[in-house]
């Protein structure tokens, strides 16, 4: 199964093209329009079988499946924590989209805390998560380091960092960029599942704001920026 998450910067419905050529089974778009309020006929006519979230219907989180695949709310208590969209994936096991606004990963901590004896060992967790474990210290105990051993404790681990070996806070692999600059770049956003599904997950992080809208980020340990023609693979 392929998922493929990407924070899309709004205007979701002239990009989502963009993602064809992955074939991707499963999206998790943040900053995408509500499709059953959108004016655009052929946006509407993609989105297919989908759960939306968001105050903003031009500006939400959503999560979009294949054909074939079955998808349902599972409806968890946010406490106004934006944004979580928790789904049932072909009643098999559980994805939750995530956006993450301000407080950023202290509302991911709280929701996490919220619905930790939910997550099961099968449980997907994947998005823009708008942190990094070198932003630690001002978030005190509700940072990134105390969420990524929350859901270690679940058998949950960040797909990108069990297969590069890489530690948390040194990534070599950037998914965001500041304003666009390639000097200022980041990793925010994460996959979280069992090592032992990576087999049969194949998950993308398209990267957030990037710098070059064909820029991507291949949790398989593979770069790929088409502009440059180049490849990093592990």
């Amino acid at each position: 199964m392929k998922i493929i998450t990407w924070n899309a910067c709004c205007k979701f419905r002239e990009k989502y093209s963009l993602l064809s050529q992955y074939d991707a089974d499963i999206l998790v778009i943040q900053e995408c329009e509500d499709p059953s309020r959108s004016l655009c006929q052929a946006y509407r006519a993609f989105s297919g079988q989908y759960v939306w979230v968001g105050a903003n219907k031009n500006k939400g989180l959503g999560i979009f499946c294949k054909p074939g695949l079955q998808i349902d709310s599972l409806n968890w208590e946010s406490r106004s924590l934006s944004y979580f969209l928790p789904v049932r994936i072909n009643d098999s096991f559980d994805l939750i989209g995530v956006w993450a606004c301000k407080p950023y990963i202290e509302a991911i901590y709280e929701y996490e805390q919220m619905h930790h004896q939910k997550l099961e060992s099968n449980s997907v967790i994947l998005g823009d998560f708008n942190s990094n474990v070198i932003w630690d210290r001002p978030h005190g105990k509700r940072n990134q380091t105390a969420v990524n051993n929350a859901l270690s404790d679940k058998g949950l681990l960040s797909a990108y960092h069990y297969l590069s070996g890489e530690q948390y806070g040194k990534e070599t692999v950037s998914t965001f960029y500041l304003h666009r600059h390639i000097a200022r770049s980041y990793h925010i956003d994460y996959c979280y599942c069992d090592p032992n599904r990576l087999m049969s997950l194949n998950c993308l992080l398209y990267t957030s704001d990037a710098a070059d809208e064909e820029d991507s980020v291949d949790l398989g340990g593979r770069r790929i920026i088409k502009k440059k023609k180049t490849e990093y693979k592990i």
